[in-house]
């Protein structure tokens, strides 16, 4: 009995995961977008490594 209940509570929790993850990223604050490499990134890089 016990194990039937956690079961479907289970499967309730995943099916609300599985609906809400998709939109909710859609409803962050912030989404952070950076389209290009940042100017000096290889010069960095560079300086970075031994």
């Amino acid at each position: 009995m016990k194990r039937q209940m956690l079961k479907k509570i289970a499967n309730i929790a995943c099916v609300l995961a599985v609906a809400i993850a998709p939109v909710a990223s859609e409803y962050c604050r912030f989404i952070f977008f950076q389209p290009e490499e940042p100017e000096g990134l290889a010069e960095f890089a560079k300086s970075k490594k031994h």
